[in-house]
């Protein structure tokens, strides 16, 4: 993506423009406040966008093309999440995703990460639920996982979630 801009500057949407929403509600993204203390990279504007946008609706599907840093931007999110407060933060995702989302969390933030996954699952998620951060799990250890309906989180990232339709 860095060659691309060099070549193109502002090709990945380096202007102000409205990415297609409607003139009130884009002038609420972009009025949205978002705190990136903690946060190790730099975003492009697009990507400040998006953090924006999650931050703004609370429930969205993000669907960038590949290599535009739909990973970060739910980093990002996260961590503007907790500088206001929130704790709780969990990922799910396919158990061939599962390392890089650990390593990209560490790489791009400070925030703690507790893998959840194997042998070790119960007692991870306990520590997890105790402790906060981001927990990272697969979508067949979440139904080994058991919760009390107390028990909340302020974030959840599904990636690779595919529907499939009952046969």
């Amino acid at each position: 993506n860095d060659a691309l801009e060099e070549v193109c500057p502002g090709i990945l949407g380096d202007s102000d423009g409205l990415y297609g929403l409607p003139e009130d509600l884009a002038k609420e993204v972009q009025e949205e406040c978002f705190f990136p203390d903690g946060l190790l990279c730099k975003l492009r504007r697009y990507q400040v966008w998006g953090v924006k946008y999650i931050l703004h609706q609370g429930k969205v599907l993000l669907g960038d093309e590949m290599g535009l840093g739909k990973t970060v931007q739910a980093i990002a999110t996260m961590v503007s999440l907790r500088n206001v407060g929130c704790t709780h933060f969990l990922v799910v995702c396919p158990a061939s995703v599962l390392e890089n989302w650990c390593r990209e969390i560490r790489k791009h933030s400070k925030l703690s990460v507790t893998k959840v996954h194997g042998a070790t699952a119960e007692s991870a998620f306990e520590s997890w639920r105790v402790s906060g951060g981001a927990a990272v799990t697969t979508y067949e250890t979440t139904a080994k996982l058991g919760t009390d309906r107390a028990f909340s989180f302020d974030l959840a990232i599904v990636d690779e979630a595919h529907y499939i339709k009952n046969p």
